[in-house]
């Protein structure tokens, strides 16, 4: 005898009695009379006892069927609503799903689609260089070349692609975490502010004191990876 029980059987028997008939029961499950009538049999040879009376007029429960109506109907129960659940798990979106695609060095930019400027110097090139010296040439591929910021951002708050962005505009984005910051050990050629004035001899103390308000207040803006990140600043970049 097999160790589970008789699933199919108890679950055939609880229609049946639930429906009166074997064939209604049949009708509702969607087979055959025959495989309703050979479970039931089965069910009832296996248990040691007869569940219905059957005559050509008349299908009765037995007392000893009686008894397992119940429990045969709560099975048939319970295994539909196991069986609902797993439909709807199957088809409705639930959990987490983790990527496993985040580049780890400027060479795993390869699969990824690379937005670039059409305006910018050496578009075609993309040059890193690490913390500890190393450095790294890529050349970006992507399906998207644009003239400006504006354009690229729709794309790259959908996350479907990587590209260079300045900071103040990145930094914005990153703490409500629409974007995010990748290979932060590596740094592309950095831009710089230029305040053209005198010679040093020939400059007035007030456009010097301009030029020192403009460091101290640019190089830890609100808006810098420095303030927003806690990352440690590259230096003052003001000429």
């Amino acid at each position: 005898m097999s160790r589970l029980p008789d699933f199919e059987g108890f679950a055939m028997f609880a229609k049946v009695a639930e429906e009166g008939s074997f064939a209604a029961a049949a009708a509702t499950m969607g087979v055959s009379v025959a495989t309703v009538s050979r479970a039931v049999t089965r069910l009832e040879e296996r248990l040691g006892g007869r569940l219905f009376n059957r005559t050509s007029r008349r299908l009765a429960l037995t007392d000893y069927g009686h008894t397992l109506a119940e429990r045969a109907a709560k099975i048939y129960a319970d295994a539909e609503e196991a069986e609902d659940f797993a439909r709807e798990t199957s088809s409705v979106p639930r959990g987490l799903v983790k990527f496993a695609g985040r580049p780890q060095h400027p060479h795993d930019l390869g699969a990824h689609q690379c937005l670039t400027y059409v305006n910018r110097s050496k578009r075609d090139v993309w040059r890193f260089t690490r913390q500890d010296g190393e450095e790294c040439t890529i050349t970006p591929t992507g399906a998207l070349r644009v003239t400006s910021v504006e354009a690229l951002l729709p794309t790259l708050l959908a996350g479907l692609a990587i590209t260079e962005l300045p900071e103040f505009v990145a930094t914005q984005h990153f703490l409500d975490k629409q974007l995010e910051p990748i290979l932060t050990d590596w740094r592309l050629p950095e831009g710089g502010l230029y305040f053209v004035t005198p010679t040093a001899r020939a400059r007035p103390a007030k456009v010097s004191a301009l030029a020192d308000f403009f460091i101290s207040r640019l190089a830890a803006a609100q808006w810098s990876a420095a303030t927003l990140m806690g990352w440690k600043p590259p230096g003052d970049r003001i000429k």
